[in-house]
């Protein structure tokens, strides 16, 4: 079980930096069966609720913090998951993300009557 769990981490990992690079902050992903992606420019819940409209479930990371300033991203768990399906998995969040920040970056503007 070791062996199959560590091979699904590092295929989340690796997945990870591939389609996000540097704005991705991974922690956690020394042991265990979940790890914490950071991003930024994101809103985490929204986010999720969108990745569940396409059947993505994400663990928004912000729930996990009591103070106001919350770190945005989201808890990944691999457990469940095989290692073929994470890469395809990965870059549909990066999807989403990409989206979600276009979207934000189009906010209409209020006119002065």
């Amino acid at each position: 079980m070791r062996l199959l769990y560590g091979e699904r981490r590092s295929a989340l990992v690796e997945s990870i930096r591939n389609e996000f690079g540097d704005e991705a902050e991974i922690t956690g992903e020394q042991a265990g069966m979940h790890l914490s992606l950071t991003l930024r420019g994101i809103s985490d819940r929204h986010l999720a609720e969108l990745a569940a409209q396409q059947n993505l479930w994400l663990a928004p990371l912000s729930y996990s913090y009591m103070e106001k300033n919350r770190r945005q991203g989201f808890i990944l768990g691999f457990g469940s998951t095989s290692a073929e399906e994470i890469p395809p998995a990965v870059c549909k969040l990066r999807t989403l993300v990409d989206s979600a920040r276009r979207v934000s970056l189009v906010k209409p503007q209020m006119v002065a009557s």
